[in-house]
């Protein structure tokens, strides 16, 4: 299968900003569009699209780049546009929801494609300014790429493979839709509450002079998109809960050896710890070099 010539992007934040010009930079003709005039303007000036999305009845392949409740909304506007042949695709953090209207709509447009997609990719940004400022064409370069498919249909992911290829994901990735939000909640989801928590500290008003990569590390991603990130852990909240139940578990073990003063027990759950790290290391090393 070859790459999709004509392709539409609806949502021009960062992701899809960055799609877009990652996508024009590898030769495609890219029609966006966004709600925020602004942004679209930008996307324009940048190069990031080509022209902006009009008519969708050409395109190719679609990708709605929004969060979960505006992607169903513009896919039930969108779909019904498309030709005959042409490749649906979102790339929503969470999946069940998403990629479950899919197989209803797949269902109602046999002649179309649906793939549910998820690149790990992004920055850090508190919302609060336009996404598409943060966007860039290297964003996908080396990242991996999720690739969900909806009912079977290999064309649909096939064509997807090829859309991250031309961005420079690597490696792509196959996951069911709930084996893709189980994993996401631990990778991704907890990291960002964890994260969020542990910047609420007073001191960390005061840590300058006294912090190194280890602070700047686990505060990062506490700066994100709040109203994006609630709608992220309360769309997955079953596989969330069970995650921050476990974290909140695990700590309470080394709470009980600190108040107990009981170094074996610390330096026994510092050890394991180590472990799990060595562990997921060399599990991910070799997934990429099968790749």
């Amino acid at each position: 299968m070859t790459l999709a010539k004509n392709i539409g992007i609806v949502g021009l934040g960062m992701m899809g900003g960055s799609l877009g010009a990652a996508l024009v930079k590898a030769g495609c003709r890219v029609y966006g569009y966004d709600i925020d005039a602004e942004a679209q303007n930008f996307a324009m000036q940048k190069n990031f699209i080509s022209a902006p999305l009009e008519d969708a009845s050409e395109l190719d392949a679609l990708i709605v780049a929004l969060t979960e409740a505006k992607t169903i909304s513009a896919l039930d506007k969108y779909v019904p546009m498309l030709k005959d042949g042409a490749t649906v695709m979102d790339i929503c953090g969470n999946k069940r929801g998403v990629v479950g209207h899919m197989r209803a709509l797949a269902k109602r447009c046999p002649a179309l494609h649906f793939v549910g997609t998820h690149p790990m990719a992004g920055r850090e940004t508190d919302g609060k300014l336009c996404g598409i400022y943060k966007a860039s064409a290297s964003m996908f370069a080396g990242a991996y790429a999720v690739i969900v498919p909806v009912l079977g249909d290999v064309d649909a992911a096939n064509a997807a493979k090829e859309i991250y290829s031309a961005v420079g994901a690597r490696p792509i990735v196959a996951a069911g839709a709930e084996e893709h939000d189980r994993m996401i909640s631990y990778t991704s989801q907890l990291a960002h509450i964890l994260s969020s928590a542990y910047a609420k500290n007073e001191k960390s008003q005061e840590h300058r002079g006294f912090s190194a990569g280890s602070f700047l590390d686990l505060t990062r991603v506490a700066r994100l998109d709040a109203r994006m990130w609630a709608e992220l852990f309360l769309n997955n909240r079953d596989m969330l809960l069970g995650d921050l139940d476990e974290l909140l578990k695990q700590l309470e073990l080394y709470r009980d050896a600190l108040v107990a003063g009981d170094g074996e027990q610390l330096e026994r759950l510092l050890e394991l710890g180590n472990a799990f790290k060595d562990g997921a290391d060399r599990n991910a090393r070799a997934h990429r070099e099968e790749q």
